[in-house]
């Protein structure tokens, strides 16, 4: 066909875009929805050429050919479709006849995430294309290493369990297929990495593990020892510098007074001992609050909706469970839920989401296209009843966190980044991740949930 092998991405008006996504796939081209190196052709608009924008951009970076429409029909129409003719060849009396398979259903393999993985481990890998099938024949292809462990979401996105043990590292291809590997789609690469030691199996980590959490017991054992010790001693000191009262001294009293006398420790021996206990107190964990990763996730409410669903029922719970199995406590902070509509007109819900920032251990961040709750561009004249709500917000959290007051032009959003991102938490060392939606899944996305 005149578009066989060759992928498109188009960026046109909705209508024109649907006609020409049409002609492509009728005429056996792929469509892609994301710029990457594995787009052939970028279809777009004289006017978005000169414009030279960010998808024209894009497509220069990945050596992506810009063509208009009119050059896509100029394609179809000088195509010329070859002789179909059946080949036919004799080999010890059986007869093979070979047709041309057309490649239009073949499934293509566009990015991965992640594009490396450790050899020696078990690890799982986002595979994002076209054209993957539903079915028990599909397969993900890395290398001569055939995956068949496979979670698939949707056409454009499977997620496939890679089993790394006795592989070569090196660059391998991965492509895929929709009939069992007799058919392969284009690939992309991913690289095997090399483990510290691909001789360690799970059941050898499991007991490392196991011994790790026996060490650390053995260790807030021992501190609790030295706390008694340090107890005692300080019992025992206070017992030997007490003064005695003149109307106990009876001769019962006196023997067991010259008792004590004869094991009284010396005081400066006493302290040295206390210094050096001070000084060997072993350092980690002692209480339940170490043993606890507290998650906060921020954005946009409106705009993460779904991944912030996604976290919170699909990734947390996953987490939860391999936190447990190390005795560790997660929780996750979701203020969707958090917030009562008596507190957001009551002006606390920036204090609660700072408050809640300084009680968490981690900090999850997640943009895409909204900029968050800030003043409206007319505020400065006439102020609406939601710009009043948000300026008495900034009022009641700065009492207790001043430092918000430079940035009352800002949104709630990017106060509760700056917190963790510009050190202003108590804790300095909070670990923190900042996530950026790729600006092409927007395109994916149908028009009633964009509004």
């Amino acid at each position: 066909m005149a578009l066989s092998g060759l992928v498109f991405n188009v960026d046109l008006d909705p209508k024109e875009k649907k006609h020409v996504t049409d002609l492509i796939t009728a005429n056996g081209g792929i469509v892609s929805y994301l710029a990457s190196s594995q787009v052939t052709h970028l279809v777009t608009s004289s006017e978005n050429i000169a414009k030279n924008g960010f998808k024209i951009q894009s497509a220069k970076k990945y050596k992506s050919q810009v063509v208009t429409v009119d050059h896509l029909h100029d394609i179809i129409a000088d195509y010329v479709p070859p002789l179909v003719t059946e080949t036919e060849k004799v080999t010890q009396g059986t007869l093979t006849v070979f047709k041309p398979s057309s490649s239009s259903s073949l499934p293509v393999v566009i990015t991965l995430l992640p594009k490396e993985g450790t050899i020696g481990s078990t690890f799982k890998v986002s595979v994002i294309g076209e054209n993957f099938k539903p079915t028990s024949e599909l397969r993900i292809k890395f290398g001569n290493f055939i995956c068949q462990e496979i979670e698939f979401h949707c056409s454009s996105a499977v997620i496939a369990t890679v089993h790394a043990q006795g592989l070569t590292p090196g660059e391998v291809h991965v492509a895929a297929s929709n009939n069992s590997g007799k058919d392969w789609g284009n690939s992309f690469k991913f690289n095997f990495l090399e483990g510290e030691d691909t001789g360690v199996q799970s059941w050898h980590r499991q007991e490392l593990q196991s011994l790790r959490n026996k060490i650390f017991q053995l260790q807030t054992d021992l501190l609790d020892i030295q706390r008694i010790e340090f107890n005692l001693s300080n019992k025992f000191e206070e017992a030997n510098t007490q003064p005695f009262r003149p109307a106990l001294t009876n001769s019962l009293f006196v023997q067991n007074v010259t008792q004590v006398a004869q094991v009284k420790v010396d005081k400066k021996e006493v302290l040295q001992i206390k210094e050096k206990m001070k000084k060997q107190q072993v350092v980690g964990p002692s209480d339940d609050a170490s043993r606890e990763a507290r998650i906060f996730i921020s954005s946009p409410f409106k705009d993460m909706n779904e991944e912030r669903d996604l976290m919170v029922k699909r990734i947390i719970p996953k987490l939860r469970k391999l936190c447990m199995e190390r005795d560790i406590v997660l929780s996750c902070v979701d203020l969707r839920w958090g917030v009562t509509e008596a507190q957001t007109q009551g002006a606390a819900t920036l204090l609660m989401c700072l408050r809640e920032i300084e009680r968490s251990n981690i900090f999850i961040g997640l943009y895409g296209e909204r900029y968050g709750w800030c003043l409206s561009e007319n505020s400065y004249r006439k102020p609406t009843a939601q710009d009043e709500l948000l300026l008495r917000t900034f009022g009641l959290a700065a009492k207790e966190f001043p430092w918000i007051n430079q940035y009352k032009d800002r949104s709630v959003t990017e106060i509760e980044m700056r917190m963790v991102f510009e050190n202003h938490s108590k804790e300095k060392q909070k670990a923190a991740w900042f996530y950026l939606r790729d600006p092409y899944y927007v395109e994916s996305v149908s028009s009633d949930k964009k509004k």
